[in-house]
């Protein structure tokens, strides 16, 4: 796989899990544990819960319910398979551009992740999904990203592997590529 880089381009945002890494995840399990966690929300679509939990319920029950989703994705972190084409491109232009991550999953898990490959200190910022609750396809996410940086959309590119990527990007103005 062979990233291309449109001119122009000083900020790459990633998103994270099946971008840079794939996390071993059971998400029907973890479902099923939200929910009996949290039985007045729904969470047949994670994303849709994780709203959902952050407008309805206080302030600790939200970090319970973080801390659950945190515990699940690095559960089985020796499991984790990384995508070295994608790794290897942040490597190689990490003195060119600015980088940072866009993802559903929880900063801690982010940042977790990217200690063990060794790249935690090439993304300037990490947006998480206890950091920016609205998730995916909604373009809070990287708009943040964007203000924290500083920058406009037309300067930045997104890199992403499922269709809630590419709306985010879409409806963020950042022009978006799924690998």
């Amino acid at each position: 796989m062979r990233l291309s880089v449109p001119k122009g381009k000083n900020l790459l945002i990633f998103d994270f899990d099946g971008t840079i890494a794939s996390l071993a995840v059971d998400w029907g399990a973890l479902k099923r544990t939200m929910q009996s966690h949290f039985p007045s929300i729904d969470f047949s679509s994670l994303n849709r819960g994780i709203g959902q939990m952050c407008d309805r319920c206080s302030p600790s029950e939200i970090a319970c319910g973080f801390n659950l989703l945190h515990r699940a994705e690095i559960a089985k972190l020796e499991q984790l398979v990384t995508n070295d084409p994608i790794n290897a491109f942040i490597r190689e232009h990490k003195d060119s551009y600015t980088f940072a991550i866009c993802s559903s999953n929880t900063h801690a898990t982010i940042i977790a992740v990217l200690r063990h490959l060794h790249l935690e200190d090439v993304f300037s910022i990490v947006v998480g999904s206890d950091d920016c609750p609205i998730l995916k396809p909604h373009p809070d996410a990287l708009l943040l990203i964007l203000k924290m940086i500083g920058i406009p959309a037309s300067q930045a590119y997104f890199f992403g592997n499922a269709s809630e990527d590419l709306q985010a990007g879409t409806q963020a103005g950042v022009e978006t590529q799924l690998i």
